[in-house]
């Protein structure tokens, strides 16, 4: 309904809030959970939803009107990035990455298999279809086929890559690949996020002006955020990232998670402080877990 409706995105949510308000109990807050799933990054978990292709203008719309019309409603549930279907070619990905570390004789073995199950499965214009882009750039293909994915769906394949946490090596051997798809993506909001990623595990103290770019192109957007504190962690910036991580946590679906989140990597920027800084790293800790 919001991705192939002609009428304007506000009539929609009208008509959304109508039937929810009338519809039993729970159907405000499932309504909410859908819209969140829809214009956000987190799907329920064990549900398989096909992604939505909305503007970065939409998105932000839609997100606004969460807050605005559902409130209490939108039970800030916990989601995942991958789900359904989706969430078992992830898991393939996973152990293709986590093989890189361990046992790089299998990332071959288990990228193919990645790719049957796509082929098994996915029709040729499915978004799902960016898993291919996945299990090429897995095998270190710098000169990744990018034909293989509709062009729509090119940057998410590489922002799923990216979140895989592949090694660094990995990711400079595909940075190219990677600058080629942000430089021709529809999505500024994509473009913006691939970029940021990519500058940000090679060159992290370096990625101010990615990371500044994709905040502005994305709005209020919780990753935007996070990858703010990334930065500021790596450029030693106790005041941009306590700034960061607050906005991150206040705009995340769910906040629990981002906080623990966020406590998590203070730990390590605690643990890697240069001398002097240690106090002012432990204290932000501290401050967070007290949320």
């Amino acid at each position: 309904l919001l991705r192939d409706s002609a009428a304007p995105l506000a009539a929609i949510l009208d008509e959304l809030e109508r039937r929810a308000t009338a519809g039993p109990n729970g159907a405000r807050g499932l309504v909410a959970e859908l819209l969140l799933a829809a214009a956000g990054e987190l799907r329920p978990r064990g549900v398989q939803l096909a992604r939505a292709t909305l503007s970065a203008g939409q998105r932000a719309q839609v997100l606004q009107a969460v807050v605005e019309r559902f409130k209490s409603d939108a039970a800030r549930a916990g989601g995942v990035r991958w789900s359904g279907f989706e969430g078992d070619l992830a898991a393939l990905a996973r152990q293709a990455s986590a093989a890189l570390r361990t046992d790089p004789a299998r990332v071959s073995e288990l990228a193919a298999e990645l790719r049957r199950a796509v082929a098994a499965a996915v029709g040729p214009r499915s978004p799902l279809r960016s898993w291919l882009l996945v299990a090429q750039f897995l095998q270190r293909r710098d000169n990744a086929d990018l034909g293989v994915v509709a062009p729509e769906w090119r940057a998410r394949g590489c922002l799923d890559f990216l979140a895989l946490d592949p090694n660094l090596e990995l990711v400079a051997a595909v940075r190219e690949a990677c600058q080629s798809v942000a430089a021709t993506a529809d999505d500024p909001v994509a473009a913006a996020a691939l970029r940021a990623g990519v500058r940000l595990r090679l060159e992290p103290t370096a990625a101010r002006a990615e990371v500044e770019a994709w905040r502005a192109a994305a709005g209020e957007d919780a990753e935007a955020y996070m990858a703010m504190f990334e930065w500021a962690i790596a450029t030693r910036s106790v005041g941009d990232a306590l700034d960061a991580a607050m906005r991150a946590v206040e705009l995340s679906q769910d906040d629990v998670a981002r906080r623990a989140q966020v406590v998590a990597r203070l730990r390590t920027a605690e643990a890697d402080a240069p001398p002097g800084q240690e106090a002012a790293w432990s204290q932000l800790r501290r401050n967070f877990e007290a949320l």
